[in-house]
């Protein structure tokens, strides 16, 4: 089934257009140094990688992620306990209580530490970032041709894409990126975006949260909505979708009007993630 290509492409960042997991996890040791030195500098924190990888895709903000660390460290969270949103849930608010600190607070030290990084090394903060495979050309080609028109709604900095982008030559104009300096979960700036009359606007999410709040918000109806199968989610994630449609990496190489289709046969997948500054 073909259906008309969008007016606006709205687009997810991180775990849609970029695996910046490792560079998640480099941050949040940082700031988990800082946030709880008696436990952050005397542990190895890198044992801790592979379970919050694991963990991510439960996680919603940044400033969660020294929380979730810190869960991982001491314990609180176990692999005995399924990841999903709703573990994460039960566990947040008593590992907020134990930092002592706001998400505010938490959100600040985050970005402070990253832009630390960024002011230090930035070459060294670019190389923990990938984007996924075919991304970055068809991003290229999408602005050079200007249709659809793209934009990003990630709750990461906003200048922290800009920084990604211009590594990786794509000339994204920084009026059409809402980061969380926009102060307005992604709910809220569809429907502005809607309501500006941007229609067909599909809208691509890896968190599957999100998504559903869309399709229980009242004059958002009309956007398509797209999980991409590849980012941070679990295969729970993917089951029982309703009105919203699996995208996998494949759909990136067919045109606009075709991601409504069964995706590409594996076989035809692409490479593996390239370097952010590779192409």
């Amino acid at each position: 089934m073909s259906s008309p290509e969008p007016a606006l492409l709205a687009l997810d960042f991180d775990g849609v257009l970029c695996d910046g997991r490792p560079e998640y996890f480099a941050t949040t040791c940082l700031a988990y140094r800082e946030l709880w030195p008696e436990i952050g500098c005397g542990a190895h924190l890198d044992a801790f990688r592979d379970a919050f990888y694991a963990w991510r895709p439960a996680v919603a903000h940044g400033w969660e992620m020294p929380l979730l660390l810190h869960g991982l460290v001491t314990g609180a969270l176990t692999d005995a306990e399924p990841v999903s949103t709703h573990t994460w849930g039960t566990h947040r608010p008593t590992l907020l209580a134990e930092s002592r600190s706001t998400p505010a607070e938490l959100g600040g030290l985050v970005d402070g530490v990253r832009d630390d990084w960024i002011e230090r090394d930035l070459p060294d903060w670019l190389g923990h970032h990938n984007f996924y495979p075919g991304v970055v050309p068809r991003l290229q080609t999408w602005l050079a041709q200007g249709s659809p028109q793209l934009a990003i709604l990630t709750t990461k900095a906003g200048r922290f894409v800009q920084q990604l982008f211009e590594a990786a030559d794509v000339d994204f104009p920084t009026t059409w990126i809402w980061g969380r300096e926009a102060g307005r979960p992604k709910v809220t700036l569809l429907a502005e975006l809607v309501a500006q009359g941007h229609a067909p606007l599909w809208f691509v999410e890896d968190y599957r949260p999100t998504l559903d709040r869309v399709t229980q918000t009242p004059g958002l109806e009309t956007v398509c909505l797209f999980l991409a199968t590849w980012g941070y989610n679990t295969p729970a994630a993917a089951a029982e979708l309703g009105t919203i449609q699996p995208l996998t990496l494949n759909h990136w190489h067919l045109d606009l009007k075709d991601w409504r289709t069964p995706a590409a046969s594996p076989a035809s997948a692409p490479a593996p993630p390239s370097h952010c500054r590779g192409r």
